[in-house]
């Protein structure tokens, strides 16, 4: 996410991190945004590894952990995207989290959240208690 921030600010236009699961691999694109296409066709896929899955369950309050924009009403099974305008602030406010396991331990979360219009990104991890509904902060 961070070097799609940099490449709007470097280049002065929208740029899009995506991301999905494609046959139980995890995969992310980091592209150029395109009016009214959700995710572009032609973009260049990188897989994220093996064992790592998109937290996709919801936790006790009922409220899923990954929360970036996907299409339509915000779902669950993805793809996912965020977008930074030129200023390297967020596009609409596209705010939200990506929340990611791996396949074996499914306790250990790792997750990454855009948390202000200004694009400020930062990383978290699972917690035993929760804040603001979330257990990844």
């Amino acid at each position: 996410m961070q070097e799609t921030k940099s490449k709007a600010k470097l280049e002065k236009r929208t740029w899009q991190f995506s991301l999905r699961e494609k046959d139980k691999v995890v995969q992310w694109a980091v592209h150029p945004a395109k009016y009214e296409e959700f995710i572009p066709s032609g973009i260049h896929w990188h897989n994220l590894g093996k064992n790592i899955r998109v937290d996709k369950y919801k936790n006790d309050k009922g409220e899923y952990e990954t929360t970036l924009d996907s299409p339509g009403n915000k779902t669950v099974t993805g793809p996912w995207k965020v977008q930074f305008k030129y200023q390297g602030n967020t596009k609409g406010g596209d705010l939200g989290r990506v929340s990611l396991t791996t396949e074996y331990t499914g306790k250990i979360k790792r997750c990454v959240i855009v948390s202000t219009l200004i694009g400020t990104i930062r990383t978290g991890r699972e917690h035993s208690k929760s804040k603001d509904g979330k257990y990844c902060y």
